[in-house]
C-alpha cells in the first residue's frame, strides 16, 4: 500500500468537501492543487483518477467544477 498516497487522497477528499460546502460547487483542478499543497495539475488528477476508481468521488470528464462527493 502506498500510504502517503492514501493520506494525500483523504487530504483531497476533505478539502473538495469542504470547499463545495463553502461554496455550492466543486473546486476545480488547480484549487485542489493548492488546497492541498501540489503544485502539478497532473498529480492532482492522477488522485481524482483513483478516488473516482474507488467509488468515493464522480466527475465528468472535459467539464471543470463536475466533482460529486459520494457519501
Amino acid at each position: 500500500m502506498d500510504n502517503r498516497g492514501e493520506k494525500m487522497r483523504y487530504k483531497i477528499l476533505k478539502e473538495v468537501n469542504t470547499f463545495i460546502d463553502e461554496n455550492g460547487f466543486s473546486p476545480t483542478v488547480r484549487e485542489i492543487g493548492s488546497l492541498v499543497g501540489l503544485r502539478s495539475s497532473s498529480t492532482v488528477f492522477y488522485h481524482l483518477e483513483i478516488l473516482e476508481e474507488l467509488g468515493k468521488i464522480k466527475k465528468h470528464p472535459n467539464i471543470s467544477r463536475s466533482i460529486i462527493v459520494k457519501k
